[in-house]
């Protein structure tokens, strides 16, 4: 997988390794969460993405994919994100989510 800073990668998985760094360093003593997912809303934005909802039924999925990227196993996060980021899609243009 290409790290973020790598060009050519894609703003979703960009998007993903900077929500996964931020909350890998926790450079704060609260909020680190909310900052990773502030961010990557920024970065999805800014890339003429739409917001990847993260609801609160997603939040055991959410908390289980960073677990296993703390454990060096990245892409369960990337895909919880790119998954986030279709359903949202799917919510704009009246279709159910999956």
């Amino acid at each position: 997988m290409a790290l973020a800073s790598e060009s050519g990668s894609q703003p979703v998985i960009q998007t993903a390794e900077l929500h996964r760094n931020l909350v890998a360093v926790h450079c704060f003593n609260d909020g680190n969460g909310r900052t990773a997912r502030l961010m990557m809303t920024y970065h999805l934005l800014r890339h003429g993405y739409p917001l990847a909802i993260i609801s609160i039924e997603k939040r055991p999925g959410y908390l289980a994919s960073l677990d296993e990227s703390n454990a060096g196993r990245s892409q369960p996060f990337s895909a919880f994100v790119i998954q986030c980021l279709q359903d949202s899609i799917a919510g704009l243009i009246g279709e159910s989510h999956s």
